[in-house]
């Protein structure tokens, strides 16, 4: 062979070795990029589990701490009390001293089948087995305590964790927690969320407003004694005016701190501060009426 021919055919042998080793790389870096999406799925598929878990628990520790039951499955740290990222207990906490299955029990014997729930007329047959009357507030302060969405009705979920968080499971322990909850009653702190949430849970879903015939039964029942001088004139202006069908909120707060703020001759009422308009013709109309706070 010529040397031409021979260095011809020594390019073609190294540019077949060189396509042999191009495609070979070709599949190394292929397959490589394959096992990396495959990684990157699997870690994409775990990350939002590990989010659940922490929000869980994070959810489920604040929520004991509202009763001051201290929580499993957290990690202790320099920087305090928190949840360990991997590992986290899901299961549900043992509630000491307190059986589930009791709760569970007294639900089915209160529930209605066609509500799927703790009717009014369950409610009334806890307030006869506990020996207090129905509109006794104190049973709007076992609602707070069990969360309850809807005044007057008790889901499973609402009515057997807030028991099992109060360590109740029997009729006899929840009547010796009733002297707790009018203790809470006279708690200003305590009082004010129980108040508020009187608004929230007796308002239609999804509404802002309150029917202003409920909201007068609710502010009689709750605002009682020497501490609330102008409930009753409140209420009968409530009635005399035709200007309001409802309440809002921010109505139904202000009337709480305007009977722990101002004087019963209306002293101290200053018009131009932040007081809700409905409180301003309250005032107006009990001093052209002459009201007599008692």
């Amino acid at each position: 062979k010529t040397p031409s021919a021979s260095f011809r055919g020594l390019a073609s042998t190294s540019n077949h070795r060189g396509r042999l080793h191009g495609r070979q790389g070709q599949q190394e870096a292929a397959a490589a990029r394959v096992a990396r999406r495959r990684h990157e799925f699997a870690v994409r598929q775990r990350r939002p589990h590990v989010a659940v878990r922490r929000r869980l628990e994070l959810r489920r520790r604040q929520r004991f701490a509202r009763f001051g039951v201290a929580s499993s499955g957290a990690h202790e740290t320099a920087a305090g009390t928190e949840p360990a990222a991997f590992g986290v207990c899901l299961t549900r906490p043992q509630d000491e001293g307190c059986d589930r299955v009791k709760i569970e029990a007294l639900y089915d014997r209160l529930a209605s089948a066609e509500d799927q729930a703790i009717n009014p007329d369950g409610i009334m047959q806890l307030c006869k087995e506990l020996e207090v009357p129905p509109e006794d507030p104190v049973m709007l302060a076992l609602s707070w305590h069990l969360n309850a969405a809807v005044n007057s009705y008790f889901s499973r979920i609402e009515f057997v964790d807030g028991l099992a968080k109060l360590r109740v499971d029997t009729i006899s322990k929840l009547k010796a927690q009733l002297p707790v909850f009018r203790q809470e009653l006279t708690d200003i702190t305590k009082f004010r969320e129980i108040y508020k949430y009187a608004f929230l849970c007796s308002k239609e879903k999804d509404a802002k407003i309150l029917d202003l015939e409920v909201a007068t039964t609710l502010l009689q029942l709750l605002l009682v004694g020497n501490s609330y001088p102008f409930v009753e004139s409140f209420r009968t202006f409530l009635r005399e005016q035709q200007s309001y069908k409802s309440i809002n909120l921010d109505q139904w707060v202000s009337f709480l701190e305007f009977n722990r703020t101002v004087r019963k001759d209306f002293a101290g009422y200053d018009e131009t501060s932040a007081w809700p308009v409905l409180l301003d013709e309250y005032v107006e109309w009990a001093k052209e009426k002459q009201i007599k706070i008692a």
